[in-house]
């Protein structure tokens, strides 16, 4: 009954935003992305005659978008697809007894709820096509016990992932390979490729591909009037002092899980920023979640904790958020949409977290900092939107 009311409010907060604020502003043409997700790009690439020297970032969700727009409106199909997904999505985490208690359901209906997805899901974005991805990827994992078939979904989930956003597909596939290893191995390995790779970030940094990104993201950072100007203080330092990314990376991992705290803008050139907006309620709604997941994960890579509830499954879910960490960690530029997509894995794995009851102490400290955090900064998201 909860997750059915959850999801006409879901259906009718979307047409609202999409019958009163989007569509009026397309017939203007004057959509910036404080109201809709930046997809023209996307849209004019895939109504184009030639797709020549199309970007290899940008081609796979133009490609997706033009196949499916031919059969379908887009935003309604996908509406449709998410909400069914997430139906399914919720049965199998209750059958699999993942979610057994009142108040785990209603923390999945807040994630359903999310006031991010009402504004990715408007027009085409990478976000709302990988969030979908990575239930799909859980339902895979949890349901399919033949290896052959399970193998084999794996397969086409991160080939999907690539296609759309290379580092989602490799955070897939390498969490595929990492099966083959034993459940502790594979958080050893992970743990020390992340100190590694993370230690010689400089060194990584100087590699011709990734010159362009990081220079646009400098840009980025210089020329950003609502942001605080810390990452480009922390990117600065990584450049100057070896060693700093062990402290930059997870400080920009956390800064991306609080975005766009604490620089809130509730107006943009007078009109609402609800790019912003949709951030800010989000983290009053699964901050908590997000945060404690976010500490877990710091507290095994740099504290070397073993937590019992890190067995078969979980592990897997520890090595896919610990490779997006480490893609988010570093960039050059704070954007939490980057996070979005795996916040299914994100509450998968904070469920688990709740499961062995051996864990409680040693996760109750964790627990308390993540609820005093998500208090007071929802707390002060509030008086900013109001005030």
């Amino acid at each position: 009954m909860r997750l059915m009311l959850s999801i006409i409010i879901f259906v009718i907060l979307t047409m609202i935003y999409m019958f009163n604020i989007v569509n009026p502003c397309e017939l203007t043409n004057s959509c910036g992305q404080y109201i809709l997700p930046d997809s023209k790009l996307y849209i004019n690439i895939a109504n184009s005659d030639s797709w020549n020297n199309v970007p290899w970032n940008v081609s796979g969700i133009s490609i997706v978008y033009k196949f499916l727009n031919n059969y379908f409106n887009y935003t309604f199909f996908i509406m449709v697809v998410f909400i069914i997904i997430n139906v399914v999505f919720f049965n199998v985490l209750i059958n699999k007894k993942i979610i057994n208690k009142s108040s785990d359901k209603n923390v999945f209906l807040l994630f359903l709820l999310n006031p991010q997805t009402i504004y990715y899901i408007q027009s085409p974005t990478k976000e709302i096509l990988l969030y979908i991805c990575s239930i799909i990827f859980l339902i895979a994992l949890l349901k399919l016990k033949v290896k052959f078939k399970s193998t084999v979904s794996y397969l086409v989930i991160s080939v999907f992932g690539l296609i759309i956003r290379i580092q989602y597909g490799l955070s897939f596939i390498t969490s595929i390979f990492s099966l083959i290893l034993k459940k502790n191995d594979r958080i050893k390995y992970v743990c020390i490729t992340f100190f590694v790779l993370i230690l010689f970030l400089p060194i990584i940094y100087q590699l011709d591909f990734l010159h362009t990104y990081l220079v646009s993201g400098e840009r980025f950072d210089n020329s950003s009037a609502n942001g605080t100007g810390f990452g480009l203080i922390l990117r600065n330092y990584e450049k100057v002092y070896f060693g700093f990314t062990l402290i930059s990376v997870p400080i920009k991992i956390f800064q991306n899980i609080l975005d766009p705290f604490p620089s809130i803008n509730l107006l943009y050139d007078h009109v609402f920023n609800f790019y912003g907006i949709k951030d800010a309620l989000s983290f009053i709604f699964i901050g908590y979640v997000t945060l404690s997941v976010f500490f877990i994960i710091v507290s095994i890579i740099y504290g070397a904790r073993r937590y019992r509830f890190i067995y078969e499954l979980n592990s897997i879910l520890f090595v896919i958020i610990t490779i997006m960490y480490f893609f988010v960690g570093i960039n050059t530029f704070i954007h939490g949409r980057y996070l979005y997509p795996i916040l299914p894995i994100v509450m998968v794995f904070y469920f688990l977290s709740k499961k062995n009851r051996n864990d409680y102490l040693s996760l109750r400290r964790i627990r308390k900092l993540s609820l005093i955090l998500w208090f007071f900064i929802s707390l002060f998201i509030i008086l900013k939107l109001i005030v």
